[in-house]
């Protein structure tokens, strides 16, 4: 618990809305082993306590997160976030790569600031799922579309934990099951591509992450983007089912594209033919029509029916590779004891 007189401290900084939250963290006779715990516990004892705005906490969040090994992670994945767009570049840089783009030169690269205060302190606010690659990409969307820090940070918290709860963080529970329901409702509906690509040991599953995890921020035009993500949050609890939908949709548009590849044996041809954007900005109408119609059967009740018979598979899928980890450890342990 903090004392009275840190409290006051606390409100005080709250009402100054500055780095200056920071001297907290060297409350005078608070132990240095305690201090990791105050400044994590810091941001949502203000947000709770002294009814503080959003902005205050995304600011104060960020400016108490030093301690945790995200907050490098996060830094490292601001300069990779949207580089060819103003915002999110530094201006010398956008300059030498598009000398004749006219740009805000007040606001050039002010995103990166805001993109790292939105992401450092979600990953305060959410232990269980911190910080993981991809989720820069969403909030930087959201940032784009919004233009207003605090919607951003409480959109992102809706998407990560209302509409796809188990996609993020360490165990990724949630996108591997849909991942498999993925991949069996292809090899239902296109069993002829499916086996092409089987025979050339070619998986589908490789371009699934950048699909489901960046919600194909990185698939089509912003544009379209944007239009997939209207039907996600218009209905938020059919939201893993649209995602689901318009997977289909890219494969059933590409499966033309893959037969031929296959046929003329040229496996290099099949492989970029899978991971190949540029014909699902082409044919977004045709798959967006697709994932309306062919697949507009799935619905989430049959979407939640098809992950409960998944759970067992997903669960003897982890036992296994406890056990061969274990085994491969045993081993290599192994020569060290006969060598003592």
């Amino acid at each position: 618990t903090l004392s009275k007189e840190c409290l006051e401290q606390v409100e005080w900084s709250c009402c100054q809305a500055t780095c200056a939250s920071t001297r907290l963290l060297r409350v005078p006779g608070e132990p240095n082993q305690r201090r990791k715990s105050v400044s994590e516990s810091l941001p949502l004892l203000i947000f709770h306590v002294f009814h503080v705005d959003s902005l205050t906490y995304v600011r104060i969040s960020c400016c108490c997160f030093p301690f945790r090994f995200e907050s490098f992670t996060i830094e490292v994945d601001l300069l990779r976030t949207c580089p060819d767009h103003w915002f999110f570049s530094n201006m010398g840089d956008f300059q030498d790569r598009y000398p004749h783009r006219a740009f805000n030169q007040a606001a050039c690269g002010a995103g990166i600031l805001v993109l790292q205060r939105v992401l450092t302190a979600y990953a305060l606010r959410n232990k269980e799922i911190g910080y993981v690659q991809g989720m820069n990409y969403l909030a930087a969307f959201l940032l784009l579309v919004t233009g207003d820090e605090v919607e951003t940070f409480w959109l992102f918290a809706t998407l990560l934990e209302d509409m796809f709860p188990g996609y993020f963080g360490q165990r990724l529970t949630g996108f591997q099951l849909d991942s498999k329901i993925l991949l069996d409702q292809l090899a239902k509906s296109m069993p002829t591509m499916c086996a092409a690509l089987a025979r050339e040991n070619i998986p589908i599953d490789f371009v699934v992450p950048k699909w489901y995890l960046c919600l194909y921020f990185n698939t089509f035009h912003p544009y379209q983007v944007a239009k997939i993500w209207d039907a996600l949050f218009f209905n938020v609890k059919n939201a893993k089912v649209t995602i689901m939908q318009v997977a289909l949709g890219i494969m059933a548009m590409k499966q033309p594209s893959v037969q031929q590849a296959s046929a003329s044996g040229d496996i290099a041809a099949l492989s970029a033919t899978i991971q190949d954007t540029q014909d699902c900005c082409d044919n977004f109408d045709e798959i967006v029509q697709a994932a309306n119609g062919r697949y507009s059967m799935i619905t989430p009740e049959l979407l939640q029916h098809w992950r409960k018979s998944k759970e067992h598979v997903l669960v003897r899928e982890r036992e296994l590779r406890k056990l061969r980890l274990q085994q491969r450890n045993k081993k290599e342990s192994s020569p060290k004891r006969k060598a003592q």
